[in-house]
């Protein structure tokens, strides 16, 4: 069965992919290299971080003032009627 790339393209481009990598294997791990150093210097967007905190924050106010859910007299098993 053909993958997805290989359809929509005609050819392999996993193949075709893999063997350029192959051949420029120095390029390739300098590349990555570089990648990863660019990712070591990113920080999170502060949009995120903050509307990850106020959702925190909501989240325990609601499950912080509200009682346990346990069930009540009216929820009996059937083994105990």
């Amino acid at each position: 069965m053909k993958g997805l790339l290989s359809r929509i393209f005609g050819f392999d481009v996993i193949a075709i992919k893999n063997t350029l990598a192959a051949q420029n294997s120095e390029k390739v791990t300098k590349l990555q290299e570089r990648a990863n150093e660019l990712a070591a210097t990113q920080v999170k967007p502060l949009l995120l971080q903050v509307e990850f905190q106020a959702i925190r924050k909501q989240l325990s106010i609601y499950y912080l003032s509200m009682p346990p859910a346990l069930p009540g007299e009216e929820l009996q098993l059937e083994d105990e009627q």
